[in-house]
């Protein structure tokens, strides 16, 4: 049973497809400031990987919280009939 099928059987997925969208991209921009830290040396890309890596700690637990209520929400009224 694939990813999809699970959840389309027990859960709306979107909220969590939305969020793995959201780390994913963030994931390789922060992939890609490493890659130009390492290769540059500057300041700029320091701050970057910097504020990138605090965004990390913080903004991403948040969606990922967000998108579980949404989905327990989403799971809960579908049972309430």
């Amino acid at each position: 049973m694939g990813l999809k099928k699970f959840f389309m059987n027990r859960w709306d997925y979107s909220a969590l497809m939305f969020a793995i969208k959201i780390v994913l991209v963030y994931g390789a921009v922060w992939l890609l400031g490493v890659f130009f830290n390492l290769i540059f040396h500057n300041t700029l890309t320091r701050v970057i990987v910097a504020v990138l890596t605090i965004f990390h700690a913080i903004v991403l637990p948040l969606i990922g919280a967000i998108a579980l209520i949404y989905l327990i929400k989403i799971n809960m009224e579908k049972h309430v009939d």
